[in-house]
C-alpha cells in the first residue's frame, strides 16, 4: 500500500511539473548580436551630470582618482535622509 500511494504522488508530481509555465523560443536569427551591437551604437545619449567635472580634468587627475569620486555628490543626500555625520553621533 505504501509503494502505491509513492507511485500515485510521483505521478501526480510529474502531471504538475509537465504544466510548468515554461517558454521556449527558437533561436534568434543569424546576426542577433550585430544588430543589437549597431542598435546600441546609433543610441544618442545626453549626460546631464553637470556636477562632475569635464572629462579632460578627470583624465588628468585620473592617478588620484578611484570610483568613489563619482559618488560623492550623494553624501549630502544621505545625511538629509538620516545618515549620521560621524559614526561617533549615530
Amino acid at each position: 500500500m505504501l509503494k502505491f500511494k509513492y507511485i500515485i504522488i510521483m505521478i501526480f508530481i510529474m502531471i504538475i511539473n509537465s504544466h510548468a509555465q515554461i517558454q521556449t523560443t527558437d533561436f534568434p536569427k543569424e546576426g542577433f548580436d550585430k544588430r543589437i551591437e549597431d542598435y546600441v551604437n546609433d543610441l544618442w545619449i545626453i549626460d546631464t551630470h553637470e556636477h562632475l567635472t569635464l572629462e579632460e580634468e578627470r583624465v588628468q587627475k585620473a592617478d588620484r582618482l578611484d570610483f568613489t569620486y563619482l559618488f560623492s555628490h550623494y553624501t549630502g543626500d544621505l545625511i538629509s535622509a538620516g545618515l549620521c555625520q560621524h559614526i561617533s553621533a549615530c
